[in-house]
């Protein structure tokens, strides 16, 4: 009898250790590091931890992948996923008609048939990634390189609204921890529509197509309307 329930302890220790292993490897699929699955504990465990209604409401930013396309099909395409670390990977990104945005590198909408094998792009998606071979992910936004003399822009949610730096020009603050300076005479426009905005319009949770000049400060932003 006693064996028996030794065995039974053993088998559920190495079962729950192999959960807690692939929900790691899917964490860290999106992440790449070890660190983002403890920042992520820590965020769960903050966020169960205040009172009711005091949540932020701010979403977290989108995990940005990058590559160059593969194959392109009704509904999505896949890409070959470039690593900081080196080595790359196949990954299938769908395209939902209701929540993804597909953008050439010029800030304008891009047709899913307009994009060729070979073009570079930028995935962002979120915040899971199944553990398929090849992995699938649902993108939030996709930027497609399709113009060969334009930079390819970033796609950020703002912490909050833009600081000044002392200097005549602008911090910005990412809610994905990066900082960036705003040229004073920075380009902002509204992201298909006429409405007038300023660098004042840029508050928390304002998400943002950024160009990142050669001096490495932002040139241009393409705000979208909530």
């Amino acid at each position: 009898m006693k064996k028996s329930m030794i065995a039974i302890v053993l088998v559920a220790g190495i079962a729950g250790t192999m959960v807690s292993m692939a929900a790691t490897k899917q964490v860290i699929r999106m992440g790449e590091t070890s660190a983002a699955v403890t920042e992520e504990a820590a965020t769960e465990q903050s966020a169960t931890q205040q009172p009711e209604g005091e949540q932020s409401e701010t979403a977290p930013e989108s995990y940005k992948m990058w590559g160059s396309v593969m194959n392109v099909s009704e509904g999505g395409f896949s890409f070959e996923r470039q690593f900081e670390e080196g080595g790359s990977e196949e990954v299938i990104v769908h395209i939902d008609p209701e929540q993804t945005l597909v953008l050439g590198s010029d800030g304008y909408p891009v047709n899913l048939d307009q994009m060729k094998a070979g073009n570079s792009v930028y995935v962002y998606a979120g915040p899971a990634m199944t553990l398929s071979l090849p992995p699938q992910v649902t993108a939030v936004m996709v930027i497609v390189d399709n113009k060969q003399d334009n930079a390819m822009p970033e796609y950020v949610t703002a912490a909050e609204a833009l600081t000044e730096d002392g200097q005549g020009n602008f911090r910005l603050k990412t809610a994905g921890g990066q900082e960036f300076n705003v040229l004073s005479d920075c380009e902002i426009i509204p992201y298909l529509t006429r409405q007038a905005v300023r660098l004042s319009d840029v508050v928390e949770g304002s998400h943002c197509l950024i160009w990142v000049g050669t001096e490495g400060a932002v040139e241009k932003i393409v705000l979208f309307n909530e």
